[in-house]
Protein backbone atom coordinates (compact mmCIF):
# COMPACT_ATOMS: atom_id res chain seq x y z
CA UNK A 1 0.00 0.00 0.00
CA UNK A 2 1.23 3.48 -0.86
CA UNK A 3 2.09 5.75 2.04
CA UNK A 4 2.16 9.49 2.25
CA UNK A 5 5.17 11.26 3.65
CA UNK A 6 4.30 14.20 5.90
CA UNK A 7 5.21 17.54 4.33
CA UNK A 8 7.07 19.81 6.70
CA UNK A 9 6.15 23.50 7.06
CA UNK A 10 8.52 26.01 5.53
CA UNK A 11 11.36 26.84 7.88
CA UNK A 12 13.36 30.02 8.07
CA UNK A 13 16.22 30.50 10.54
CA UNK A 14 15.25 27.37 12.45
CA UNK A 15 11.56 28.17 12.90
CA UNK A 16 8.37 27.93 10.89
CA UNK A 17 8.17 30.88 8.52
CA UNK A 18 5.46 33.36 9.54
CA UNK A 19 3.36 35.03 6.89
CA UNK A 20 2.82 38.76 7.08
CA UNK A 21 -0.85 38.14 6.27
CA UNK A 22 -1.92 34.74 7.66
CA UNK A 23 -4.30 32.47 5.79
CA UNK A 24 -7.25 30.53 7.24
CA UNK A 25 -7.93 27.01 5.96
CA UNK A 26 -11.25 25.29 6.60
CA UNK A 27 -12.13 21.67 5.75
CA UNK A 28 -15.73 20.87 4.76
CA UNK A 29 -16.14 17.22 5.61
CA UNK A 30 -18.93 14.67 5.39
CA UNK A 31 -20.24 11.61 3.52
CA UNK A 32 -21.12 11.52 -0.19
CA UNK A 33 -24.43 13.01 -1.31
CA UNK A 34 -24.55 15.47 1.57
CA UNK A 35 -24.54 18.45 -0.81
CA UNK A 36 -20.96 19.59 -0.15
CA UNK A 37 -20.35 20.92 -3.65
CA UNK A 38 -23.55 22.99 -3.65
CA UNK A 39 -22.90 24.12 -0.08
CA UNK A 40 -19.39 25.29 -0.95
CA UNK A 41 -20.55 27.08 -4.09
CA UNK A 42 -23.22 28.94 -2.10
CA UNK A 43 -20.83 29.74 0.75
CA UNK A 44 -18.07 31.11 -1.50
CA UNK A 45 -20.57 33.50 -3.12
CA UNK A 46 -20.80 35.21 0.28
CA UNK A 47 -17.02 35.69 0.60
CA UNK A 48 -14.94 38.40 -1.11
CA UNK A 49 -12.00 38.17 -3.52
CA UNK A 50 -9.05 36.21 -2.20
CA UNK A 51 -11.12 33.28 -0.90
CA UNK A 52 -10.92 29.97 -2.74
CA UNK A 53 -12.28 26.43 -2.91
CA UNK A 54 -9.92 23.49 -3.20
CA UNK A 55 -11.31 20.07 -4.13
CA UNK A 56 -9.24 17.51 -2.23
CA UNK A 57 -11.40 14.81 -3.81
CA UNK A 58 -10.86 13.88 -7.47
CA UNK A 59 -14.45 14.13 -8.73
CA UNK A 60 -13.65 16.76 -11.37
CA UNK A 61 -16.24 19.25 -10.13
CA UNK A 62 -15.55 22.93 -9.64
CA UNK A 63 -17.58 26.10 -9.22
CA UNK A 64 -18.32 26.02 -12.95
CA UNK A 65 -20.42 22.85 -12.59
CA UNK A 66 -22.76 24.45 -10.05
CA UNK A 67 -23.45 27.38 -12.38
CA UNK A 68 -23.82 25.27 -15.53
CA UNK A 69 -27.08 23.84 -16.89
CA UNK A 70 -27.42 20.45 -15.17
CA UNK A 71 -27.43 18.12 -18.19
CA UNK A 72 -24.47 19.97 -19.75
CA UNK A 73 -22.56 19.85 -16.46
CA UNK A 74 -23.14 16.11 -16.25
CA UNK A 75 -21.87 15.62 -19.81
CA UNK A 76 -18.75 17.74 -19.33
CA UNK A 77 -17.82 16.30 -15.96
CA UNK A 78 -14.64 14.21 -16.04
CA UNK A 79 -14.14 12.17 -12.89
CA UNK A 80 -10.63 11.24 -11.86
CA UNK A 81 -9.54 8.28 -9.78
CA UNK A 82 -8.52 8.52 -6.15
CA UNK A 83 -4.83 7.77 -5.61
CA UNK A 84 -2.11 8.44 -3.09
CA UNK A 85 -0.45 10.67 -5.68
CA UNK A 86 -3.58 12.80 -5.75
CA UNK A 87 -3.59 13.03 -1.93
CA UNK A 88 0.10 13.97 -1.87
CA UNK A 89 -0.52 16.71 -4.41
CA UNK A 90 -3.54 17.94 -2.42
CA UNK A 91 -1.49 18.18 0.77
CA UNK A 92 1.20 20.17 -1.04
CA UNK A 93 -1.39 22.52 -2.50
CA UNK A 94 -3.04 23.16 0.87
CA UNK A 95 0.34 23.78 2.51
CA UNK A 96 1.26 26.28 -0.21
CA UNK A 97 -1.96 28.31 -0.13
CA UNK A 98 -1.24 32.06 -0.29
CA UNK A 99 -4.64 33.82 -0.35
CA UNK A 100 -7.07 34.64 2.46
CA UNK A 101 -9.49 31.77 3.17
CA UNK A 102 -9.30 28.29 1.66
CA UNK A 103 -12.36 26.03 1.79
CA UNK A 104 -11.22 22.43 1.38
CA UNK A 105 -13.71 19.89 0.03
CA UNK A 106 -12.59 16.57 1.51
CA UNK A 107 -13.17 12.98 0.47
CA UNK A 108 -16.35 11.25 1.63
CA UNK A 109 -14.99 8.01 3.12
CA UNK A 110 -14.98 8.18 6.90
CA UNK A 111 -12.13 5.64 7.08
CA UNK A 112 -10.20 7.20 4.19
CA UNK A 113 -6.44 7.63 4.59
CA UNK A 114 -6.73 11.15 3.23
CA UNK A 115 -8.87 12.69 5.98
CA UNK A 116 -6.33 12.70 8.86
CA UNK A 117 -3.71 14.20 6.54
CA UNK A 118 -6.07 16.89 5.28
CA UNK A 119 -7.33 17.68 8.79
CA UNK A 120 -3.72 18.13 9.94
CA UNK A 121 -3.27 20.93 7.36
CA UNK A 122 -6.31 23.06 8.18
CA UNK A 123 -7.25 25.49 10.96
CA UNK A 124 -10.82 24.33 11.43
CA UNK A 125 -13.45 21.84 10.30
CA UNK A 126 -17.09 22.10 9.24
CA UNK A 127 -19.07 18.86 9.38
CA UNK A 128 -21.80 18.70 6.73
CA UNK A 129 -23.71 15.45 6.75
CA UNK A 130 -27.05 13.78 6.37
CA UNK A 131 -28.65 13.52 9.78
CA UNK A 132 -28.22 9.74 10.05
CA UNK A 133 -24.41 10.04 9.89
CA UNK A 134 -23.71 13.37 11.53
CA UNK A 135 -22.70 11.98 14.95
CA UNK A 136 -19.93 9.72 13.62
CA UNK A 137 -18.56 12.46 11.35
CA UNK A 138 -18.49 14.92 14.25
CA UNK A 139 -16.64 12.36 16.36
CA UNK A 140 -14.07 11.91 13.58
CA UNK A 141 -13.55 15.66 13.36
CA UNK A 142 -13.06 15.92 17.12
CA UNK A 143 -10.34 13.25 17.02
CA UNK A 144 -8.27 15.55 14.79
CA UNK A 145 -7.85 18.02 17.64
CA UNK A 146 -8.75 20.90 15.30
CA UNK A 147 -11.39 23.51 16.04
CA UNK A 148 -14.91 22.44 15.06
CA UNK A 149 -16.35 25.56 13.45
CA UNK A 150 -19.79 24.21 12.54
CA UNK A 151 -21.86 21.03 12.52
CA UNK A 152 -24.60 21.18 9.90
CA UNK A 153 -27.24 18.63 8.96
CA UNK A 154 -28.31 18.59 5.32
CA UNK A 155 -31.59 17.51 3.77
CA UNK A 156 -33.56 18.13 0.61
CA UNK A 157 -36.65 19.39 2.43
CA UNK A 158 -37.63 20.70 5.84
CA UNK A 159 -36.85 23.70 8.00
CA UNK A 160 -33.59 25.65 7.95
CA UNK A 161 -32.23 26.32 11.44
CA UNK A 162 -29.19 27.94 13.01
CA UNK A 163 -27.86 28.29 16.57
CA UNK A 164 -24.59 28.47 18.50
CA UNK A 165 -23.89 26.01 21.32
CA UNK A 166 -22.14 26.67 24.65
CA UNK A 167 -18.72 25.86 23.10
CA UNK A 168 -19.20 28.38 20.31
CA UNK A 169 -19.85 25.76 17.62
CA UNK A 170 -22.32 26.84 14.96
CA UNK A 171 -25.08 24.26 14.60
CA UNK A 172 -27.91 24.13 12.14
CA UNK A 173 -29.77 22.51 9.31
CA UNK A 174 -29.68 23.43 5.64
CA UNK A 175 -32.04 22.21 2.92
CA UNK A 176 -32.26 22.44 -0.85
CA UNK A 177 -28.63 21.55 -1.61
CA UNK A 178 -29.55 20.34 -5.09
CA UNK A 179 -27.12 20.52 -8.01
CA UNK A 180 -27.26 23.89 -9.75
CA UNK A 181 -29.02 25.63 -6.85
CA UNK A 182 -27.76 28.81 -5.21
CA UNK A 183 -28.84 28.34 -1.62
CA UNK A 184 -29.55 31.28 0.67
CA UNK A 185 -29.89 29.91 4.19
CA UNK A 186 -29.45 31.27 7.70
CA UNK A 187 -26.68 28.81 8.58
CA UNK A 188 -24.66 29.57 5.42
CA UNK A 189 -25.01 33.31 6.04
CA UNK A 190 -23.98 32.91 9.68
CA UNK A 191 -20.95 30.81 8.74
CA UNK A 192 -19.95 33.37 6.10
CA UNK A 193 -20.07 36.16 8.66
CA UNK A 194 -17.90 34.14 11.04
CA UNK A 195 -15.37 33.48 8.28
CA UNK A 196 -15.21 37.14 7.27
CA UNK A 197 -13.84 37.89 10.73
CA UNK A 198 -10.86 35.65 9.83
CA UNK A 199 -10.06 37.44 6.57
CA UNK A 200 -6.77 39.33 6.53
CA UNK A 201 -6.77 42.86 5.12
CA UNK A 202 -4.45 41.66 2.37
CA UNK A 203 -3.01 38.34 1.31
CA UNK A 204 0.57 37.44 0.51
CA UNK A 205 0.68 38.78 -3.06
CA UNK A 206 -2.27 41.16 -3.33
CA UNK A 207 -0.30 44.36 -2.72
CA UNK A 208 1.93 43.65 -5.72
CA UNK A 209 -0.95 43.50 -8.23
CA UNK A 210 -1.11 45.89 -11.21
CA UNK A 211 -4.59 44.65 -12.14
CA UNK A 212 -6.82 43.79 -9.17
CA UNK A 213 -10.08 42.14 -10.25
CA UNK A 214 -11.97 43.30 -7.15
CA UNK A 215 -11.02 46.95 -7.66
CA UNK A 216 -11.68 46.64 -11.40
CA UNK A 217 -15.17 45.21 -10.71
CA UNK A 218 -15.96 47.99 -8.24
CA UNK A 219 -15.02 50.68 -10.78
CA UNK A 220 -17.24 48.99 -13.36
CA UNK A 221 -20.15 48.59 -10.89
CA UNK A 222 -20.32 44.84 -11.46
CA UNK A 223 -22.90 43.31 -9.08
CA UNK A 224 -21.97 40.77 -6.43
CA UNK A 225 -23.49 37.32 -5.98
CA UNK A 226 -24.31 38.25 -2.37
CA UNK A 227 -23.87 41.37 -0.30
CA UNK A 228 -20.17 41.66 0.54
CA UNK A 229 -19.39 38.57 -1.55
CA UNK A 230 -17.57 37.88 -4.80
CA UNK A 231 -18.38 39.64 -8.05
CA UNK A 232 -20.71 38.14 -10.66
CA UNK A 233 -18.61 38.55 -13.82
CA UNK A 234 -20.54 38.10 -17.08
CA UNK A 235 -19.48 38.18 -20.77
CA UNK A 236 -20.96 41.66 -21.24
CA UNK A 237 -18.51 43.05 -18.66
CA UNK A 238 -15.41 42.12 -20.68
CA UNK A 239 -15.41 45.05 -23.12
CA UNK A 240 -15.44 47.63 -20.34
CA UNK A 241 -12.89 45.68 -18.29
CA UNK A 242 -10.52 45.49 -21.26
CA UNK A 243 -10.87 49.23 -21.96
CA UNK A 244 -10.25 50.17 -18.32
CA UNK A 245 -7.22 47.89 -18.04
CA UNK A 246 -5.70 49.37 -21.21
CA UNK A 247 -6.24 52.91 -19.93
CA UNK A 248 -4.80 52.11 -16.51
CA UNK A 249 -1.67 50.49 -17.98
CA UNK A 250 -1.07 52.80 -20.96
CA UNK A 251 2.25 54.05 -19.55
CA UNK A 252 3.23 50.74 -18.02
CA UNK A 253 6.63 49.19 -18.66
CA UNK A 254 7.61 45.72 -17.58
CA UNK A 255 5.41 42.78 -16.62
CA UNK A 256 1.78 43.18 -15.54
CA UNK A 257 0.75 41.30 -12.40
CA UNK A 258 -2.91 40.24 -12.28
CA UNK A 259 -4.60 39.18 -9.02
CA UNK A 260 -8.11 38.26 -7.96
CA UNK A 261 -11.06 35.92 -8.35
CA UNK A 262 -12.84 35.69 -11.69
CA UNK A 263 -13.85 33.21 -14.41
CA UNK A 264 -11.27 32.15 -16.99
CA UNK A 265 -12.74 34.51 -19.59
CA UNK A 266 -11.68 37.53 -17.47
CA UNK A 267 -8.11 36.26 -17.07
CA UNK A 268 -7.91 35.60 -20.81
CA UNK A 269 -9.39 38.95 -21.87
CA UNK A 270 -7.02 40.99 -19.69
CA UNK A 271 -3.96 39.04 -20.90
CA UNK A 272 -4.90 39.68 -24.53
CA UNK A 273 -5.77 43.33 -23.87
CA UNK A 274 -2.39 44.35 -22.47
CA UNK A 275 -0.25 42.96 -25.32
CA UNK A 276 2.62 43.44 -25.97
CA UNK A 277 3.22 43.67 -22.22
CA UNK A 278 3.99 40.35 -20.55
CA UNK A 279 1.55 39.07 -17.94
CA UNK A 280 2.02 37.32 -14.61
CA UNK A 281 -1.20 35.71 -13.37
CA UNK A 282 -1.67 34.99 -9.70
CA UNK A 283 -2.23 31.43 -8.56
CA UNK A 284 -3.39 31.10 -4.92
CA UNK A 285 -1.06 28.11 -4.46
CA UNK A 286 1.99 29.18 -6.47
CA UNK A 287 2.09 32.97 -6.40
CA UNK A 288 2.58 34.92 -9.65
CA UNK A 289 3.09 32.74 -12.73
CA UNK A 290 4.72 34.39 -15.76
CA UNK A 291 2.94 33.61 -19.03
CA UNK A 292 5.63 32.60 -21.55
CA UNK A 293 5.54 32.77 -25.33
CA UNK A 294 4.77 29.16 -26.19
CA UNK A 295 6.06 27.72 -29.44
CA UNK A 296 3.88 25.67 -31.76
CA UNK A 297 4.54 22.15 -33.05
CA UNK A 298 2.55 20.01 -35.50
CA UNK A 299 0.74 17.93 -32.85
CA UNK A 300 1.49 19.90 -29.66
CA UNK A 301 3.89 18.94 -26.88
CA UNK A 302 3.75 15.48 -25.34
CA UNK A 303 3.36 16.71 -21.75
CA UNK A 304 -0.34 17.36 -22.52
CA UNK A 305 -2.95 15.47 -24.51
CA UNK A 306 -4.62 17.42 -27.32
CA UNK A 307 -7.80 17.32 -29.38
CA UNK A 308 -7.87 19.52 -32.50
CA UNK A 309 -10.94 19.91 -34.71
CA UNK A 310 -11.23 22.40 -37.54
CA UNK A 311 -14.68 23.70 -38.49
CA UNK A 312 -15.74 26.11 -41.21
CA UNK A 313 -15.36 29.16 -38.95
CA UNK A 314 -12.90 28.21 -36.20
CA UNK A 315 -10.42 25.65 -34.90
CA UNK A 316 -11.30 23.91 -31.64
CA UNK A 317 -8.32 23.14 -29.33
CA UNK A 318 -8.74 21.09 -26.18
CA UNK A 319 -5.86 20.26 -23.85
CA UNK A 320 -5.93 17.64 -21.14
CA UNK A 321 -3.42 17.24 -18.33
CA UNK A 322 -1.90 13.80 -17.96
CA UNK A 323 -2.48 12.61 -14.41
CA UNK A 324 -4.24 14.51 -11.65
CA UNK A 325 -2.83 18.01 -12.19
CA UNK A 326 -0.12 20.00 -13.94
CA UNK A 327 1.99 19.73 -10.79
CA UNK A 328 5.59 20.84 -11.05
CA UNK A 329 5.86 20.45 -14.82
CA UNK A 330 7.36 23.48 -16.53
CA UNK A 331 4.92 25.75 -18.34
CA UNK A 332 7.58 26.88 -20.81
CA UNK A 333 7.98 23.28 -22.00
CA UNK A 334 4.45 23.28 -23.43
CA UNK A 335 4.08 23.64 -27.20
CA UNK A 336 0.65 24.34 -28.66
CA UNK A 337 -0.56 22.50 -31.77
CA UNK A 338 0.03 24.36 -35.02
CA UNK A 339 -3.26 25.34 -36.69
CA UNK A 340 -4.75 27.45 -39.49
CA UNK A 341 -4.12 31.00 -38.21
CA UNK A 342 -6.65 32.50 -40.64
CA UNK A 343 -9.57 31.20 -38.54
CA UNK A 344 -10.80 31.95 -35.05
CA UNK A 345 -9.73 29.68 -32.19
CA UNK A 346 -11.80 28.12 -29.39
CA UNK A 347 -9.73 26.85 -26.43
CA UNK A 348 -10.97 24.41 -23.79
CA UNK A 349 -9.26 22.49 -21.01
CA UNK A 350 -9.48 21.48 -17.38
CA UNK A 351 -6.50 23.20 -15.80
CA UNK A 352 -5.23 26.36 -14.11
CA UNK A 353 -6.10 29.65 -15.81
CA UNK A 354 -2.44 30.48 -16.41
CA UNK A 355 -2.05 27.31 -18.48
CA UNK A 356 -5.20 28.10 -20.48
CA UNK A 357 -3.99 31.69 -20.98
CA UNK A 358 -0.56 30.58 -22.17
CA UNK A 359 -2.17 28.29 -24.76
CA UNK A 360 -4.61 31.04 -25.75
CA UNK A 361 -1.81 33.57 -26.25
CA UNK A 362 0.15 31.19 -28.47
CA UNK A 363 -2.57 31.94 -31.06
CA UNK A 364 -2.31 35.72 -30.77
CA UNK A 365 -2.27 36.11 -34.57
CA UNK A 366 -5.71 34.49 -34.93
CA UNK A 367 -8.56 36.87 -35.87
CA UNK A 368 -10.38 36.02 -32.64
CA UNK A 369 -10.03 33.73 -29.62
CA UNK A 370 -12.77 32.31 -27.38
CA UNK A 371 -12.61 30.23 -24.20
CA UNK A 372 -15.17 27.54 -23.37
CA UNK A 373 -17.21 28.74 -20.35
CA UNK A 374 -19.98 26.21 -19.55
CA UNK A 375 -21.44 28.31 -16.72
CA UNK A 376 -22.71 30.83 -19.30
CA UNK A 377 -25.24 28.16 -20.35
CA UNK A 378 -27.44 29.36 -17.47
CA UNK A 379 -27.29 33.00 -18.54
CA UNK A 380 -30.59 34.68 -19.49
CA UNK A 381 -30.94 36.94 -22.53
CA UNK A 382 -32.97 40.16 -22.67
CA UNK A 383 -36.19 38.18 -23.06
CA UNK A 384 -35.47 36.04 -20.00
CA UNK A 385 -34.62 32.92 -22.03
CA UNK A 386 -31.77 30.77 -20.71
CA UNK A 387 -28.87 30.35 -23.15
CA UNK A 388 -29.08 26.56 -23.09
CA UNK A 389 -32.80 26.66 -23.92
CA UNK A 390 -32.11 28.39 -27.24
CA UNK A 391 -28.86 26.49 -27.97
CA UNK A 392 -29.74 22.84 -27.39
CA UNK A 393 -26.77 20.50 -27.69
CA UNK A 394 -24.28 23.37 -27.62
CA UNK A 395 -21.68 24.68 -25.17
CA UNK A 396 -20.89 28.41 -24.83
CA UNK A 397 -17.45 29.85 -25.50
CA UNK A 398 -16.79 33.53 -24.75
CA UNK A 399 -14.66 35.69 -27.05
CA UNK A 400 -11.69 37.15 -25.12
CA UNK A 401 -9.84 38.71 -28.04
CA UNK A 402 -10.83 39.94 -31.51
CA UNK A 403 -9.19 41.94 -34.29
CA UNK A 404 -12.18 41.72 -36.65
CA UNK A 405 -15.30 43.89 -36.75
CA UNK A 406 -17.88 41.09 -36.91
CA UNK A 407 -16.73 39.47 -33.64
CA UNK A 408 -16.48 41.38 -30.38
CA UNK A 409 -14.92 40.65 -27.02
CA UNK A 410 -17.75 39.27 -24.86
CA UNK A 411 -19.60 37.62 -27.75
CA UNK A 412 -20.75 34.04 -27.12
CA UNK A 413 -19.83 31.37 -29.65
CA UNK A 414 -21.84 28.13 -29.83
CA UNK A 415 -19.65 25.02 -29.77
CA UNK A 416 -20.92 21.49 -30.46
CA UNK A 417 -20.88 19.34 -27.31
CA UNK A 418 -18.97 16.61 -29.13
CA UNK A 419 -16.11 19.08 -29.45
CA UNK A 420 -16.34 20.75 -26.06
CA UNK A 421 -16.32 17.88 -23.60
CA UNK A 422 -13.99 19.76 -21.32
CA UNK A 423 -13.96 22.19 -18.45
CA UNK A 424 -13.14 25.91 -18.49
Amino acid sequence: METIQPIQPSVEHGREKEREYPTFKLAISGPPHSGKSVFLSSLIENLPDGCNIFRACPDGEGDWSQRTESSLAQELREKEKFSMDFVNQSVKMIDGYRNKILLVDTGGKIDGEDLPLIFARVDGIVVLSREDQIVEWEQLAKKSGKKIVAVIASGLTGENTVSTDAEGVLRGRVTGLERGASVDSAVINKLAEALKSQIAEYCEDEKNADVHFGKLAERLNIPRHRQGGRFDWQPEHLQAAVSLAKETLKDRQGNVRVWGTAPGMVWGAIAAAVRPLKVEQHDPFKGYVAIPELPQSPDGSKNLDWIIKETNSYTFIKYQIKGTNFGDRKLDEVAAPAINSAKGVVVAGKGPWWLTTAIQESYSTAPWIALVQPQVSNKRNGDGVLWHESHSGQTPAVVVYSSVSNTRVGDIVSVGNGESKSHP
